[in-house]
């Protein structure tokens, strides 16, 4: 058995799993074959704080309008492993359900200290003055009468792309894994959870995650992707939907795969952390241009 060690804002953590993947990270320190120590930065302790600061006020809307919602992806595994945040995450994801999209977004755009934009998972929620750290909520639907799945962005007719659907297939629930949704310690506040969320965490990544850790390195992306990005890859998103249905072709096969070639291009140069002028220029120049494709079609 390999112990990890990590503290977050204050809260000294120690986890009892099987093995860790940490690919020689500088953050890990290891002490011998069974002790490890992930340090969180002062930048870090920052974000953790922030975040936990935008869960506390979103449980307190969900609560005051009521809406369900439940952790997802990593801040579901984070919820269930870690009683908290991943040590190496900086954002949270929770789903709702497409009912209550409006309600959730109108609330948020009327929060005083919260905000919200439309994004491909559905909405994003931050700090009014600040483009990170945010929250992804997933919009969620059901796609027949059992199987809940992630909408994606809404097209013209407040319709499910299931766009996100196709980029996580295996990141669906089933109404009897989901409720009742079960309420748990998360730091020092508490979450929604799946009520059967270990089916939903081993489809999602492996049997293994439960009992062991690996070092994710796609969060870098996160702080990259800001509002000015963010928007114009939704924009761009939903007018090649709007294509894709138009000419009732299958966007594996249609020559609107551009969509994922220029994203996966965008996300492999965004994963070398190059977080700078150039590159942001290059990002909206290249959303720019496919927008003026997709208009002119």
């Amino acid at each position: 058995m390999v112990y990890l060690e990590y503290n977050i804002l204050g809260n000294k953590k120690k986890i009892k799993i099987k093995g860790i993947d940490h690919n020689n990270d500088k953050h890990v320190i290891q002490y011998d074959e069974n002790h490890y120590e992930y340090k969180v930065g002062d930048k870090e302790q920052k974000i953790f704080k922030k975040l936990l600061k935008i869960l506390k006020l979103w449980n307190e809307l969900a609560k005051d309008c009521g809406v369900e919602y439940w952790a997802c992806s990593g801040t579901l595994l984070g919820a269930v492993r870690h009683s908290g945040f991943i040590p190496w995450d900086n954002d949270i994801d929770i789903s709702i359900m497409l009912p209550d999209f409006k309600t959730v977004k109108r609330k948020l755009e009327e929060h005083p200290f919260l905000t919200c934009c439309e994004c491909e998972q559905g909405l994003q929620a931050r700090y009014r003055d600040h483009d990170f750290p945010f929250m992804d909520i997933f919009v969620c639907d059901y796609y027949d009468e059992t199987t809940i799945k992630y909408c994606g962005f809404l097209s013209k007719r407040h319709e499910p792309t299931w766009f996100i659907d196709d980029c996580f297939p295996n990141e669906r629930i089933y109404k009897n894994e989901l409720y009742p949704l079960k309420i748990i310690d998360f730091e020092d506040t508490t979450i929604a959870i799946p009520n059967i969320q270990k089916n939903v965490l081993f489809r999602t990544y492996s049997e293994k995650c439960l009992t062991s850790c690996k070092i994710a390195k796609h969060i870098d992306v996160h702080e990259i992707c800001s509002i000015k990005i963010m928007e114009p890859r939704y924009k761009y998103l939903k007018k090649i939907y709007e294509i894709e249905r138009t000419l009732n072709v299958p966007r594996t096969i249609m020559f609107i795969s551009i969509q994922y070639k220029v994203t996966k291009k965008i996300e492999e140069k965004m994963n070398y952390g190059k977080k700078n002028v150039i590159f942001n220029k290059f990002i909206l120049k290249t959303f720019k241009n496919i927008n003026k494709l997709c208009d002119y079609l």
